[in-house]
């Protein structure tokens, strides 16, 4: 695809979107008048949700119900077909003709892994596809596509927009600092994961730069554990702010005191390192050895044959079952309790899920853990790595069900106090009304019919 046909493909994109300036403008009564924000985002709804993914869509819509007017920046992620524009009152702009190559990117890994896997490679000991490799110039080109985008559509649109709120702490946390710069815009950034700031990779466009940026945003920590990391990687602690992840709540809570499955809700495309389920595995084998009817789901997408492999050798395979990634809110009403073994962790939205329905939590003793469990109040705690403790703690809360159902209890209260999303909405806006207004460091607006360069000089 030569350059033209790209730049072409761009303008249509931004055609199709030409409501958008109109649509900021008129903001409603309410909460949220007259604010307007662009949430930068690579991957969203349909397609892959991690957590990042479901609190910034959560957010949004709770926004929107605010009078906030909420437009969100994501990769396009099909060639031809188009996913929806529109969701729950927010806006969805898909950005970059040549993005959709990161998905052809990902299936060259996926194949990459069938064949180790094939060759008597260890799953539990892949590299992440997107670290770089073989697949880095597709990667490369994708982002570049997107970045070259967003920066017409930001040219555009942003003297309507006020704000600018990044849903990654990776890359897409430095460029969306030098899109507000540019605009003239705040920017603040979501860090959900330990470290915060993650080494950028061989894939992504002068990412020398986008390290130096992303040290300028204003920075959403979820717990003190992150604002602490942040501060040590050189973000200015002026410039974090605590909020925590969101959660809705469901009308009726889940029997946890006469439910008798434990959960454990887990995405097993991710390092077990960080989520520890041999820890777990370890821990069950002696449950199931104490109690033969106890039943564990690991419930997750990706592939789980390691770690079935693993439950076999420890003797317990027959009591675990990996039904895959849908039907939650069945699951969590079935649930007696959910464990969360990990070793690193930013603010579960599995955690968060299960307490809303009143289901208490078995977790190790991590910061992002503990700042929504306490122990003995809506859950039990054990010490990281302990896989004695944690099937302890297992065996008693299948062993009383009146405990299981007062933690519950507790959990349910405790999600509706301090983590609805409808409260994290709130305090949301309040972050967004002190930070209107205050344009981030190095910030310029262009004047009109300026050629802006910079680390992309996207208007050649």
């Amino acid at each position: 695809m030569d350059g033209e046909r790209v730049d072409a493909g761009v303008h249509e994109e931004l055609e199709a979107n030409d409501c958008d300036s109109a649509r900021l403008r008129q903001a409603p009564g309410g909460s949220g008048a007259r604010l307007a924000v662009a949430m930068v985002i690579w991957d969203y709804w349909p397609g892959h949700e991690g957590g990042a993914q479901r609190q910034c869509r959560k957010l949004s819509h709770a926004l929107a119900q605010r009078g906030i007017r909420v437009v969100i920046l994501t990769q396009r992620t099909r060639w031809l077909r188009r996913p929806p524009v529109a969701d729950h009152g927010t806006r969805i702009v898909r950005l970059g003709m040549l993005a959709p190559l990161a998905s052809c990117a990902l299936r060259l890994s996926r194949c990459k892994a069938r064949w180790r896997r094939r060759s008597g490679g260890d799953l539990r000991r892949q590299d992440h596809a997107r670290r770089g490799g073989a697949t880095a110039p597709l990667w490369w080109l994708a982002r570049f596509s997107f970045m070259r985008a967003a920066r017409r559509y930001i040219r555009r649109h942003g003297r309507v927009l006020d704000l600018l709120h990044a849903h990654e702490s990776n890359w897409i946390s430095g460029f969306a600092s030098w899109l507000g710069s540019r605009a003239s815009l705040p920017v603040v950034c979501k860090a959900a994961t330990i470290p915060c700031l993650p080494s950028i990779g061989a894939g992504v466009p002068t990412r020398a730069r986008l390290e130096h940026w992303r040290l300028r945003p204003h920075f959403i920590a979820l717990n003190d554990e992150m604002a602490g990391d942040l501060e040590d990687a050189g973000v200015d602690a002026s410039r974090i702010h605590r909020i925590a992840n969101g959660v809705e709540i469901p009308p009726g809570p889940a029997p946890a005191g006469s439910n008798v499955q434990v959960l454990l809700v887990a995405n097993f495309t991710q390092s077990h390192q960080a989520k520890a389920y041999d820890v777990l595995l370890q821990a069950w084998s002696r449950v199931a050895a104490a109690e033969p009817q106890a039943r564990l789901e690991m419930i997750g997408r990706g592939d789980h044959r390691a770690w079935r492999d693993l439950a076999r050798q420890l003797g317990c395979a027959d009591s675990i079952s990996f039904p895959g990634f849908s039907g939650m809110e069945e699951h969590y009403r079935r649930a007696a309790m959910l464990v969360l073994p990990s070793r690193r962790e930013g603010m579960s939205n599995a955690l968060l899920e299960a307490q809303s329905w009143g289901v208490p939590a078995v977790v190790s003793a991590i910061p992002g853990n503990l700042a929504v469990v306490r122990h003995e109040h809506n859950g039990l705690v054990f010490p990281l790595d302990d896989s004695e403790a944690l099937a302890r703690s297992i065996l008693r809360l299948l062993r009383e069900p009146l405990l299981r159902a007062e933690l519950g209890r507790r959990a349910r209260e405790r999600m509706a106090a301090d983590f609805s999303i409808d409260a994290i909405g709130d305090q949301t806006i309040n972050l967004y009304r002190r930070l209107k207004g205050t344009p981030p460091p190095g910030a310029r607006r262009p004047s009109a019919g300026e050629k802006s360069g910079g680390i992309l000089s996207p208007d050649r």
